[in-house]
């Protein structure tokens, strides 16, 4: 039986130097799913509804997980989660309130910041977000609702995103920054083809570039943090 990051790997492979069609119509693995069904209906136009003005934008999927934009439908929700210290814990630290949630976490921050809900099927596990740095590239942040983390959906999730940032935006760099001492998040980002490009006081700069041949693996011998 062929595990999620195998088929993956197999898919990067198939499509690699080949020209990918976006037809503007919606995956059928979303119809009939009420949670996605009103995150749709209730988008408020011109923040998610249309994301850089292409509709067929909204969903960003992987093998295990699908992003999809958050907005003030989702408030409650994140409201709760950013409110748990365990939550926060690699995300500032510092529960947040329901009115900063609002302000950072909803979309009210677009087209500057683009905030998502990662879902793994159509369970809400964590929330993920891309800003510019500059023409071509960017940075992402991502953390996990605990009993989500483990499980693969993590690097799933980031390797969707970052398929989307170099395929449909055609970013030719992402980085991320977690903590040098939170090893778990760095062999996460590992996963996803993120490798390490220096230290920057606590934390490690580590980036993502298009592949220039062959699928994204897991790596398993990532080397320490020195």
């Amino acid at each position: 039986m062929l595990d999620a990051p195998l088929c993956g790997a197999i898919a990067n492979r198939v499509v690699f130097h080949c020209a990918l069609i976006q037809t503007g119509a919606e995956s059928y693995r979303f119809q009939g799913h009420p949670f996605l069904a009103q995150s749709l209906r209730k988008t408020p136009a011109g923040r998610g509804a249309a994301m850089h003005g292409k509709p067929d934008e909204r969903f960003i999927e992987g093998d295990l997980t699908c992003l999809i934009p958050s907005t003030e439908v989702h408030l409650s929700l994140l409201a709760r989660w950013f409110a748990d210290p365990e939550f926060v814990r690699n995300w500032g630290g510092r529960p947040l309130t329901r009115e900063e949630v609002a302000a950072k976490y909803t979309g009210r921050r677009r087209p500057d910041v683009e905030s998502f809900l990662i879902l793994a099927r159509t369970i809400p596990v964590g929330y993920v977000q891309y800003a510019s740095a500059g023409p071509g590239q960017g940075g992402i942040d991502m953390v996990l609702l605990p009993q989500a983390q483990g499980r693969g959906l993590g690097p799933d999730a980031a390797r969707a995103l970052v398929r989307h940032l170099h395929t449909v935006l055609g970013w030719k760099r992402v980085t991320v920054d977690p903590e040098a001492s939170n090893t778990h998040a760095i062999r996460a980002w590992a996963k996803a083809g993120f490798q390490p490009v220096s230290r920057q006081g606590s934390q490690l700069l580590m980036e993502c570039l298009p592949a220039p041949g062959g699928p994204l693996v897991d790596d398993e011998s990532f080397p320490p943090v020195v």
